[in-house]
């Protein structure tokens, strides 16, 4: 039977599997709960990123470094990868895909890309229309991400190689058409 034990963070009495395993510690558990050092350790990425990507690239190195002179290891990681994804289902084995590319393509998180949908109301940045498929915009100079846009738009602007002044005379070009086409 699970006992009750008070978070040292908001001090409410909570069952023992409300808290993480902390060996450490006398009673075998960490002394905030779950969720208590889940928002500690995400207030602390925020405030300090430098030193989150630091601790990442130490730790990524190092890995790197054992799997490649230790083979028991290198084995051991490999078995846990395979079996990891053999128990995926297609829908989940889908979005663990994408999640990795929108971090590796432009550093979003699936929440971001989903929050900007919403925050676009579901319409392409661009355009306005709904569109069918998202392509994430981004500047080419800087990889930062712009917004979401249309299949349509994005080859539009592609096309002008995100050139502000090209896009300018294409309007002009257009826009004289639309002129000559009304006089009488």
């Amino acid at each position: 039977m699970s006992q009750i034990k008070m978070c040292g963070k908001c001090k409410q009495d909570k069952s023992e599997d409300a808290f993480a395993k902390n060996a450490s510690r006398a009673d075998g558990l960490d002394q905030w709960c779950k969720e208590c050092r889940k928002e500690y350790v995400k207030q602390w990425i925020d405030k300090k990123p430098e030193k989150r990507v630091a601790k990442n690239e130490a730790a990524s190195a190092y890995s790197k470094k054992r799997y490649a002179e230790d083979p028991e290891y290198r084995d051991k990681k490999r078995k846990a990868s395979k079996d990891w994804m053999a128990n995926l289902t297609d829908e989940r084995r889908k979005a663990h895909y994408r999640k990795g590319w929108l971090w590796s393509m432009y550093r979003l998180r699936p929440g971001a890309f989903d929050e900007a949908v919403k925050d676009q109301n579901g319409c392409c940045a661009c355009c306005g229309d709904i569109p069918q498929e998202w392509i994430i915009d981004h500047c080419h100079d800087t990889g930062l991400v712009r917004g979401l846009v249309c299949r349509r738009c994005n080859n539009g602007l592609g096309s002008f190689d995100d050139d502000i002044k090209g896009l300018e005379k294409a309007i002009a070009y257009l826009r004289a058409f639309n002129d000559r086409d009304k006089e009488p």
